[in-house]
C-alpha cells in the first residue's frame, strides 16, 4: 500500500534531482526492455509453443484499462460458441501464484479465494460458471495443465502483452489514447516503449487516440473502441439487483481499490449520486476489519449508501457481516464494443485458421 502511494507521489515530481534520477532509471529500464525483446527476436531466449490457440489481452500502461473485463467478455463469448476455453492468469497479488500452476475453478467448483489466487482470477472464477480458470507464473505450464484436465485448446491470457516467452496467435492491445503523454517506468506509467504497439494484432481504444500517439499506430491492424458501462447495482446482502436510478440524488460514500478509481467516481457522478466522500485504496487492496472501521468513522447521514465495485466486493465479502455497514451496494458494469460483430468475427477467423493449420475440424 505504501509502495503504491510513494510511486504516485514520485510521478507528480517533474523537476529537480528526483525527476532527473527517475528519468535516468527510465532510460536504463528502456535499455533492459529492448535487450529482452532482442533476446527473444534473435533466438537467445526461447519462445515456447503452447498446446492450443493463445489469445492475449494486455495494455501499455500500469493501472486499469479494462483488461480483465474484456477477458471475461471474450471468455463468455467463446464458451457460448462451444469452444473449449480456459482463462490463464498470473495471479497477481495471490499468495499461491508463485507456486506451481493451480486451478482456481473447474466447470463446477471454485477452489481458491482472492487471498490465494488474487482478486482478478477469483472474480473471473465467480463470473465464469462453466469455464476453467487457472493461475501460475509459468503460464505455459498452466495451459498444459488445462489441456490435460479439460482438453482446452483456446487459452485466454489476461494481462500478457509483455509476456514474450510464449508464442501468441492473437495479441489484443488495449490503449487509452493518451499513452504518448507518458514516460517509461519509473518516471512514468509506460510498461514499454510505444513502438511495441506494432506487435499487436488488434487494437482496442478506451478513448480517442491523441495526435502524438497516431505515429505509433500500425495502419494495417484492425482497430476498435470499447467502453466499460454501468449495467445495474447489486445488493450483495439481499442478493438482488437494483436499477441504476437507485443512486439518483442519493447521498453516497464511494470507495474502491482499482487501477482507474477516477473512472468509477465519474460514473457515479453521471448516475446522479450525491458524493459525500470518495475513498481510494491501492489497486488489489485486500480489505480487513480496520478498513471498514475507517469508512464507518466518516460523518455521514443515516440514509447514506456505501457504493463500491465488483472487483472490490470479492475482496470484501469474507468480512461479512459488516457491523453498521449493511447499506452497501456494488456497481455492476459490462464491456461495450463498437463494431462488436466484426471484433468477435476476427477472433473466430483467427481461431478457425489455427485449427485448420493444426489438422482440427
Amino acid at each position: 500500500m505504501q509502495g503504491e502511494m510513494l510511486f504516485k507521489r514520485l510521478l507528480r515530481i517533474k523537476r529537480g534531482p528526483v525527476a532527473l534520477f527517475l528519468r535516468i532509471l527510465s532510460g536504463l529500464y528502456g535499455l533492459g526492455v529492448d535487450f529482452r525483446y532482442k533476446a527473444y527476436e534473435r533466438g537467445i531466449k526461447e519462445i515456447r509453443v503452447c498446446p492450443g490457440f493463445v489469445l492475449s489481452i494486455g495494455n501499455m500502461v500500469l493501472g486499469g484499462t479494462g483488461k480483465t473485463p474484456l477477458t471475461l467478455r471474450v471468455a463468455k463469448w467463446a464458451y457460448h460458441k462451444g469452444y473449449r476455453v480456459a482463462v490463464i492468469s498470473r495471479g497477481y497479488k495471490g499468495r499461491l501464484s508463485k507456486k506451481r500452476p493451480l486451478l482456481v475453478r473447474d466447470q463446477t467448483n471454485i477452489y481458491l479465494g482472492p487471498k490465494e489466487a488474487g482478486d482478478e482470477p477469483y472474480m473471473m472464477a465467480k463470473e465464469l460458471a462453466k469455464t476453467p480458470v487457472l493461475i501460475g507464473r509459468d503460464r505455459l505450464k498452466a495451459m498444459e495443465l488445462a489441456n490435460r484436465l479439460f482438453g482446452s485448446d483456446l487459452f485466454l491470457l489476461d494481462d500478457a502483452f509483455q509476456n514474450l516467452s510464449i508464442k501468441k496467435d492473437l495479441d489484443i492491445l488495449i490503449l487509452r489514447g493518451d499513452e504518448a503523454k507518458h514516460s517509461l517506468f519509473p518516471a512514468g506509467i509506460l510498461r514499454e516503449p510505444l513502438d511495441a504497439i506494432y506487435r499487436a494484432h488488434m487494437l482496442l481504444f478506451t478513448g480517442e487516440p491523441e495526435a502524438d500517439l497516431k505515429g505509433f499506430l500500425p495502419k494495417d491492424v484492425p482497430t476498435f473502441h470499447m467502453n466499460q458501462v454501468p449495467k445495474a447495482l447489486l445488493d450483495p446482502i439481499k442478493k438482488k439487483t437494483l436499477p441504476l436510478t437507485t443512486l439518483n440524488k442519493k447521498p453516497v460514500l464511494a470507495f474502491c481499490g482499482i487501477g482507474n478509481p477516477l473512472g468509477f467516481k465519474h460514473t457515479l457522478e453521471d448516475l446522479g449520486a450525491e458524493l459525500l466522500g470518495f475513498y481510494q485504496f491501492p489497486d488489489h487492496y485486500l480489505y480487513n476489519k480496520m478498513s471498514l472501521e475507517r469508512l464507518k468513522k466518516k460523518p455521514l447521514r443515516e440514509e447514506a449508501l456505501f457504493v463500491t465495485t465488483y472487483k472490490d466486493w470479492v475482496r470484501l465479502e469474507h468480512l461479512y457481516p459488516f457491523p453498521n455497514l449493511n447499506n452497501i451496494l456494488v456497481l455492476l458494469t459490462e464491456i461495450s464494443i463498437k463494431g462488436e460483430k466484426e471484433f468477435f468475427s476476427r477472433i473466430e477467423q483467427a481461431f478457425n485458421l489455427y485449427k485448420k493449420g493444426h489438422g482440427a475440424e
